[in-house]
């Protein structure tokens, strides 16, 4: 694991690498050497940030924490600007045998003074990434309906269509990126990119992904420990063990008079669902089959109580042990 900081300082020292090149290419006055420099611009930028992505996705631990982070939302931002730093270098490149004789030294510091801009604005976010507090890495928000769950079942069918379309997606962006440096037949490329974006065809989410909530990655903040699991039983046999049962065996007093029978609390519910998902089914509405709202405790419990009544019923479903990365306690006595 990348830390925070580690990853603020390679941004920090890409947007001063930037900034350097932008200050000498501003200067000088000699035609050939600086616009030769701009494709080597373009390449150290999109290096730079295949790096960064590499190290954002380890700070951040994967796809949740890049798109639900803070953290991992100014990384990417940094990252959109070096691409589009290189893209524009690129750009650039192609026109600038257009630009007049006595017009070269002006256009050579416009594109000097854009490229600074871009740069500037990278070491204000990586400055940024590197004051943020230590709890900033957490999932604050899962942006999405949808998420990837590996335990899915997909049919290969499915797989292909997805590849299919990935693939004329794929070949639609390298088809606009053409026409933006083409300088001949330029609509003629925008329209096959039109065509084959628009011709491919998506499989729907849910024969990929499976449902997802805002909190769908959020851990629990609370230490695993004697103190909150016995706050946790407390709050458990107040609000849930009427209906759940006092061993959570869905075997409570209220059960025969639901309209859904409660479900067992045991380890596979912990097995199958993420910690954040069971958070958001305790904290929020949960409709039953018959449309009544079964849980909605965000009124009743503050956040660190709901985690506090998850990590009691852990201690239940999995013993000592804690469950899966959870350290090992004592599992106290429930007065």
């Amino acid at each position: 694991m990348v830390s925070r900081e580690g990853l603020a300082l390679a941004a920090i020292v890409a947007g001063i690498a930037m900034l350097a090149w932008a200050g000498v290419a501003g200067r000088v006055r000699t035609s050939g050497p600086v616009v030769l420099r701009l494709p080597w611009l373009a390449a150290g930028a999109w290096a730079v940030s295949a790096v960064l992505f590499s190290l954002a996705w380890r700070t951040v631990q994967g796809a949740p924490g890049l798109l639900g982070s803070r953290v991992g939302h100014l990384a990417l931002a940094v990252i959109a600007i070096l691409l589009l730093a290189g893209l524009t270098a690129a750009w650039l490149h192609s026109r600038a045998g257009g630009v007049a004789a006595a017009a070269q030294f002006s256009w050579r510091r416009g594109v000097a003074v854009a490229m600074g801009a871009l740069a500037l604005l990278i070491i204000i976010l990586a400055t940024a990434i590197w004051r943020l507090p230590s709890d900033a890495l957490a999932v604050a928000n899962w942006p999405f309906a949808w998420r990837y769950d590996a335990d899915l079942p997909v049919s290969p069918h499915t797989w292909h269509r997805l590849w299919l379309a990935l693939a004329q997606s794929g070949a639609a962006l390298a088809l606009l990126v053409i026409a933006l440096f083409a300088r001949r037949w330029r609509y003629l490329w925008l329209a096959a990119a039109a065509v084959l974006a628009l011709s491919a065809t998506w499989p729907r989410p849910q024969m990929l992904l499976t449902e997802a909530h805002g909190t769908s990655y959020q851990r629990s903040p609370l230490a695993f420990s004697d103190a909150n699991v016995l706050q946790g039983g407390r709050l458990y046999q107040v609000h849930c063990a009427s209906c759940h049962g006092i061993a959570a065996d869905g075997r409570g007093v209220r059960a025969v008079t639901l309209p859904v029978w409660p479900s067992v609390l045991g380890a596979a519910l912990f097995d199958n669902r993420l910690e954040g998902e069971l958070y958001w089914r305790v904290a929020q509405n949960e409709p039953s089959m018959a449309g009544r709202a079964i849980h909605e405790f965000n009124a009743v419990l503050r956040p660190e109580e709901v985690w506090q009544v998850l990590d009691y019923l852990r201690l239940q479903a999995y013993g000592a042990s804690g469950g899966t990365g959870m350290p090992p306690t004592p599992a106290p006595v429930i007065d």
